[in-house]
């Protein structure tokens, strides 16, 4: 069973707090069209470096222990050289 997820990008690269970026993953196939210079790219760096991340949250025991506010760490993709940069 797959559920629909929304997903909304703030402060992460071209998306600044004032334009964030909103989309929604659900069965099937998702693509990003649009006009250059408006963000495809970087929402795919999106997936690529926070693909450890998303990894947690698909294993139900790491789940439950972030969401009951306990700490979760995770390995940043090498193509990352700067944590600053992503955050």
């Amino acid at each position: 069973m797959f559920m629909q997820i929304e997903i909304t990008l703030k402060n992460y690269r071209c998306f600044p707090d004032s334009k964030p970026a909103t989309f929604s993953l659900q069965k099937g196939f998702t693509s990003f069209v649009g006009v250059n210079n408006s963000g495809k790219s970087s929402l795919l760096k999106f997936f690529y470096e926070f693909r450890p991340l998303f990894n947690k949250i698909l294993n139900p025991n790491q789940l439950i222990t972030a969401m009951r506010g306990n700490a979760q760490n995770f390995t940043a993709a090498p193509s990352i050289l700067d944590n600053e940069e992503v955050f």
